[in-house]
């Protein structure tokens, strides 16, 4: 008991997106693993609900989409007063690929799991192991930036 009120959850700034994914969201995860060469991966999505993944390896670049809408849920700001652009527009985060297949593993013995992006910074999956909601993991993923100098 004493551990867990040290810990404090990082705070997050400028939420784009919060997207629950579906309980067969995990065939597309299976999909994703048969890459081993790559180090990046991609997580591109709207506020419409698309979601895609973008991995790079042996010089081809490997779009793997999911097909149907996911549910969105909205943040602070609401959708209704957004122009069509806006909803349009992707939200990036290119991560380490062997932080998202962690975040697969998790998936797998979740029974609800949402995807918050903010922005090209940081993602977080929020994952409920049980169906009673008891038992949760937050995982934190920092996205990587490249400087150009």
């Amino acid at each position: 008991m004493e551990n867990d009120q040290r810990i404090v959850e990082p705070g997050l700034s400028d939420v784009d997106i919060i997207m629950k994914f579906p309980p067969q969201i995990g065939n597309i995860f299976k999909r994703i693993e048969r890459y081993k060469t790559s180090d990046t991966i991609s997580v591109s999505a709207n506020k419409l609900g698309f979601l895609k993944f973008i991995i790079e390896e042996d010089q081809r670049k490997i779009t793997i989409a999911w097909k149907e809408k996911m549910q969105i849920q909205e943040t602070d700001e609401g959708f209704d007063d957004l122009p069509e652009e806006e909803l349009l527009r992707p939200v990036n985060l290119r991560i380490k690929l062997k932080y998202w297949n962690l975040v697969a593993k998790v998936t797998e013995i979740s029974s609800e799991v949402v995807l918050i992006l903010c922005g090209n910074e940081v993602g977080v999956t929020h994952s409920y192991l049980d169906t009673d909601e008891n038992y949760e993991i937050v995982y934190y993923i920092n996205g990587i930036h490249n400087y150009e100098l």
